[in-house]
């Protein structure tokens, strides 16, 4: 069983959501007179729950400072006399004031955490052994659902995390969470869905750009110059989003096929890139290198009076390809 073993509990989180709604000035008034101490930081210093951040593809590297910056990442956590986080306040360029986003209450062997956004409560979270080896957390979001994470140890390090979600608009969602360590360094988090999907939430690996350009070079240029038969249009179409970023080469002798590569009914020819998911900055820069590549066979004479069809797939978002047109166009090469 998944969430279903927590929904007696998760309606109850949702009550205590309701009933704290209800007696939230008071709440925070409370809160508010047992402050003993303040830290200031640029950025996030502590994770409610083990790897939080990390979890969000993030790093926590806060810093702590003397004094509040103009920035959306100055934070204020507010300690208690126990030195336990009971608050915790983010600075808003947009309103020019800081604003609360969490709230901690310590209740014997569990912490209730309240969440805020935009100065509204919106999700109550329940775990035990607050900010250390957290083993179970369930939450009620406002109008969202209900959520479970199970977090699994060996020892006194976090192996697996099972998230189930129960939404109420679209049912139950689970996902599988593997924390890959080097020694007790966390590298990576990769993340398999239900349905299959997989990928990455947090990686530290850095790819070395310089091969992949050789290792798409080579390939695609291999493809053309083995390529059997006559072609009048050459297909690049992208995955450049996916746990293993590839491209996909085809050719045809159309000489008006489709706009869209994947409806030309010819062989496909996959050119794997690197073994893990980019992240955005990663992926803009390696459909640029896949656009230098292109221009460069054009200039060596391979793709002399071929149409050129270079196409993101339907899940890559169309923005990391603004770079590739910048490319063509200095060029002075016509990529459809």
């Amino acid at each position: 069983m998944g969430i279903e073993k927590y929904l007696e509990q998760l309606k109850e989180i949702e009550n205590k959501f309701n009933q704290y709604e209800q007696d939230l000035d008071n709440i925070i008034n409370k809160v508010s007179a047992n402050i003993h101490h303040t830290v200031i930081s640029d950025g996030v210093i502590a994770n409610p729950t083990p790897y939080h951040e990390e979890r969000l593809g993030c790093k926590l590297n806060g810093k702590i400072i003397e004094a509040p910056i103009i920035s959306n990442d100055c934070m204020k956590y507010h300690y208690d006399d126990q030195n336990r986080i009971i608050m915790v306040e983010q600075y808003s360029v947009h309103f020019k004031k800081f604003s609360i986003t969490d709230i901690y209450l310590y209740n014997g062997n569990l912490t209730e955490r309240l969440i805020f956004a935009d100065v509204f409560f919106g999700r109550l979270c329940v775990f035990d052994n607050a900010f250390s080896n957290t083993t179970l957390c369930l939450s009620y979001a406002w109008r969202s659902g209900y959520f479970a994470e199970e977090y699994i140890y060996d020892g006194d390090i976090l192996r697996e995390m099972r998230c189930f979600k129960y939404r109420f608009n679209s049912g139950i969602e689970t996902e599988i969470k593997k924390f890959i360590y080097e020694g007790q360094k966390l590298i990576q988090i990769e993340y398999t869905c239900q349905d299959g999907e997989k990928g990455l939430r947090y990686t530290t690996k850095r790819p070395n750009f310089t091969k992949i350009k050789d290792v798409a070079y080579n390939g695609l240029k291999k493809l053309i110059t083995d390529y059997k038969g006559n072609f009048t249009s050459l297909g690049i179409e992208g995955f450049i989003d996916q746990q293993q970023p590839m491209f996909c080469v085809c050719f045809t002798s159309d000489s008006t096929p489709n706009n869209h590569i994947a409806e030309w009914n010819v062989e496909m020819h996959d050119v794997n890139l690197y073994d893990w998911q980019f992240n955005d900055t990663q992926m803009k820069k390696c459909v640029k290198i896949i656009a230098e590549i292109i221009v460069e066979l054009v200039e060596e004479g391979l793709l002399k009076g071929k149409q050129i069809y270079f196409h993101q797939n339907q899940v890559c978002v169309t923005r990391f390809y603004s770079s590739a047109k910048s490319v063509f166009k200095k060029a002075n090469i016509v990529v459809k």
